[in-house]
């Protein structure tokens, strides 16, 4: 995986499962290692210098050594933002990583917090009377650290769900659609103003050494800034940008 916030957040959910992530810069890389290194599932991004992942998966497949191996793809955000609706899968880390644990055979209450079906949340409910914005805002204010996981769905039943990590009420990681960082989250609260859309906090005092590097800002003005840049979108005579293009 090429963004280094997402590989340290998969290896801590990974760890805390009792499963070793063992990562690699680029396709090339990642072969060599895997010639020496025998693994029980991979996990690679849709586009890598190289190759694609779906050319990764390909090679593997001709390998003795890796022949039965799982590849799991990244979601490839480019193909993602020309869907009107949400029926095209985009795994976020905690889904992946439940079907990677599944293919190992893990028993279900094994897995940690948010993939723990077992495990209750905090606080969930549907995005209606109280946007995502008014929630986020006062976790910060009560500085609580925990992940959050939302579901979109659209009027086909389509589903996708977005991954959130708040540390001592600081948004620290997003991820939807195959994106990380700000432009996730920006994403995240127009693709709101669409779909329906619920919610899961589970609040928990693990910290992790990790931090988007775009999401410094604490969450209140991460918030208002993002507020002001989909005003701005939809402005009468603005020229409408891509939504992958926010920094």
């Amino acid at each position: 995986m090429a963004d280094p916030v997402r590989t340290a957040m998969y290896d801590a959910l990974a760890r805390r499962a009792g499963v070793q992530l063992i990562s690699a810069e680029g396709a090339l890389h990642a072969l060599t290692q895997l010639e020496r290194t025998p693994v029980d599932a991979i996990i690679c991004d849709a586009h890598m210098d190289e190759m694609s992942g779906e050319e990764f998966r390909a090679v593997t497949e001709q390998e003795e050594h890796t022949s039965a191996v799982p590849v799991f793809i990244l979601p490839d955000s480019e193909a993602l933002s020309g869907q009107q609706g949400l029926n095209v899968p985009a795994y976020t880390g905690p889904e992946l990583l439940s079907l990677v644990l599944t293919h190992l055979e893990r028993d279900e209450s094994s897995f940690p917090v948010p993939m723990n079906p077992q495990q209750a949340p905090q606080l969930q409910g549907d995005l209606d009377a109280f946007t995502l914005t008014e929630f986020l805002n006062w976790v910060a204010e009560m500085k609580f650290n925990g992940h959050w996981i939302i579901t979109l769905q659209d009027a086909e039943q389509g589903e996708r769900s977005a991954h959130l990590f708040m540390q001592n009420g600081n948004v620290v990681y997003v991820e939807f659609g195959g994106l990380v960082g700000k432009g996730a989250l920006f994403w995240l609260l127009r693709s709101i103003e669409q779909f329906s859309a619920t919610f899961r906090f589970y609040k928990t005092d693990l910290t992790l050494p990790l931090r988007s590097e775009d999401l410094k800002l604490s969450t209140p003005r991460l918030l208002m800034e993002l507020a002001v840049a989909m005003d701005n979108l939809t402005a009468p005579g603005h020229q409408r940008s891509h939504d992958r293009n926010l920094h």
